[in-house]
């Protein structure tokens, strides 16, 4: 079973990124992280929660935990906005890197590894630290076709 677990991820994700815009805004001690992506179940079973991580700066993840329907063979747009613990200084990055870390299905089995609400969480008590009042949690549009 775990032989198989580990070939399973060793194929990458069900469900992947065809296309990722967007970037990460600093200004005043936030971070603006706001990105449009499309993904595509390649899997035979919807999916209903996928984990993405896409890296900005000097080692700086932002976690985005989508739940939206996921319907196989079908294109799925997304908006992922949210607010993140800032730096000192005002930049602006457009790395676009849309990494699905963990999918879960309608039928209960998942891919990928679950840790990922770690990191969220770690990304959240973050934020509430720095005293910014402006944190949005997650904003999403999306349309399938």
């Amino acid at each position: 079973m775990i032989v198989l677990a580990a070939a399973l991820l060793a194929l990458g994700p069900p469900v992947v990124a065809t296309s990722c815009t967007g970037g990460v805004t600093s200004i005043e001690l936030t971070e603006h992280a706001s990105y449009t992506a499309t993904f595509r179940n390649t899997a035979n079973v919807a999916a209903d929660d996928i984990h993405v991580a896409i890296p900005y700066g000097r080692r700086r993840v932002a976690n985005f935990d989508v739940k939206q329907t996921f319907p196989p063979d079908a294109s799925v747009a997304v908006h992922m906005h949210k607010y993140l613990a800032g730096g000192l200084y005002a930049y602006s990055t457009t790395q676009n890197a849309c990494k699905v870390e963990y999918v879960h299905f309608i039928d209960g089995t998942i891919w990928g590894n679950p840790s990922f609400a770690l990191r969220q969480a770690q990304d959240d008590r973050e934020l509430r630290m720095t005293g910014s009042s402006s944190f949005d949690r997650l904003r999403m549009t999306g349309s399938s076709g």
